[in-house]
């Protein structure tokens, strides 16, 4: 395979560092997310509430944090939906929010403003950062979770959960997960969350430094990566992270 980034003679420069930091904070915040993803769902479950759907999708923001490290903050926000048809299928979810955005950005772009996700009147996410703070916070990418993999199904785990009697939080040991994230620089970060797995069971695989200071490593197709599910779904993905990126960061401003 051929080498994706060769030795820095001069060492990384603080954008590799930013950048490097940023795509790793993006795949560990939606590794996280994969995981809360089960404690929520088993738990609406166990009290009998309406249940959630297996997938979502995550927004990422950065904004200045001067006291943090290299001067920026990653924020996440997410949507899950209920069990139905409009979530459980994730090609339909995906499709779906894609068409809200749509209707969103060409209301708001009628009145020469910009549409914000996280924008109670026109929200977008319901989980994670939602509250929109004092300082602006630029679009820096999309993520999708699924708690279905090509080993185990959501609702095929589900029924062995609820008679196991397994608490939410040894529920996210048991079922794993995974999820994909494209930023707008065009890093692209496939998420594996699994437990149970030995060795490399929660790997973060991208097309681009995940470490500042590697000076070697090979590329990494993520796409070819993925699990069935995500696999199919990523065309949709893209169109999706394009509709919000040309609208929210068009010129791809980050730092």
């Amino acid at each position: 395979m051929a080498a994706q980034w060769e030795r820095n003679n001069a060492g990384p420069s603080p954008d590799d560092r930013r950048w490097a930091y940023l795509r790793h904070s993006a795949g560990t915040s939606l590794r996280g997310t994969n995981a809360i993803h089960v404690t929520r769902a088993l738990e609406r479950l166990n009290n009998k509430q309406q249940p959630l759907a297996p997938h979502g999708i995550t927004l990422f923001f950065v904004v200045d944090a001067p006291s943090q490290h290299l001067g920026y903050q990653v924020l996440s926000a997410s949507r899950w939906g209920y069990s139905g048809p409009e979530y459980d299928n994730l090609l339909a979810f995906l499709t779906g929010m894609k068409a809200t955005a749509e209707t969103f950005i060409t209301q708001h772009e009628k009145q020469k403003r910009q549409w914000d996700p996280r924008d109670p009147d026109f929200l977008m996410v319901n989980v994670g950062d939602i509250e929109r703070g004092d300082q602006p916070a630029r679009f820096v990418g999309l993520g999708m979770e699924t708690l279905n993999t090509d080993a185990r199904q959501w609702y095929e785990v589900v029924p062995v959960l609820q008679s196991s009697g397994i608490s939410s939080l040894q529920a996210m040991s048991y079922v794993p997960g995974e999820g994909a994230i494209r930023l707008v620089d065009g890093s692209e970060i496939r998420v594996i969350r699994d437990d149970t797995r030995r060795g490399r069971g929660n790997d973060l695989i991208c097309n681009q430094p995940l470490d500042a200071t590697q000076i070697y490593s090979v590329t990494q197709n993520v796409p070819d990566k993925l699990g069935v599910q995500l696999r199919q779904a990523w065309p949709a993905f893209l169109d999706l992270a394009k509709t919000l990126g040309d609208h929210l960061n068009p010129n791809g401003q980050v730092w």
